[in-house]
């Protein structure tokens, strides 16, 4: 028998036995704790669980009397079986669902653009080699401008002393 079963048959136990000692009225709180209740017709209906009470709030479990404890036991037990954590966790997973689909539609965009800045910054770089390409161009240019002038000024410095020194007729 596990620890777990064990413990259930002896709370089961002593919930019976304070339940037949005289002066204890303790079976009102199994009732409120969402165990089926039967109606006049015959059939059985769940109530939805109570919170535990204001002392137990917050407590540890190893805290609690056994009489508490079976009724923490039978608020849990009832908590689980009204079946409003199950439609809870399916609206939770739709929800999931839904934020998972915008996910993939962001990352897909995300992929997107990135592929559209991987062309972008190719585009750029071709055009800065060429701006740097035209750049020298027009560099050696200037260059080659500025050694024909002064080639010019030399020759024309030597054609003007050479004209000085011989008379015109």
């Amino acid at each position: 028998m596990s620890t777990t079963s064990t413990f259930i048959a002896i709370v089961v136990d002593i919930k019976s036995a304070a339940m037949a000692t005289p002066g204890h009225h303790h079976h009102h709180r199994v009732k409120r704790a969402g165990v089926p209740a039967a109606t006049p017709g015959g059939a059985k209906t769940r109530r939805a669980p109570l919170p535990p009470p204001r002392a137990l709030r917050g407590a540890a479990v190893h805290e609690l009397s056994v009489v508490a404890a079976f009724d923490e036991l039978a608020r849990n037990a009832a908590m689980l079986q009204d079946g409003a954590a199950e439609e809870a966790m399916l609206k939770l997973v739709r929800r999931t669902g839904a934020w998972a689909k915008r996910w993939r539609d962001a990352e897909v965009a995300r992929r997107d653009q990135a592929a559209i800045m991987r062309e972008k910054n190719r585009e750029l770089l071709a055009k800065e080699y060429k701006i740097k390409q035209a750049r020298k161009i027009v560099e050696d240019e200037r260059k080659g401008r500025m050694q024909a002038e002064a080639e010019r000024d030399v020759f024309a410095k030597q054609v003007g002393s050479r004209i000085a020194t011989y008379p015109v007729p």
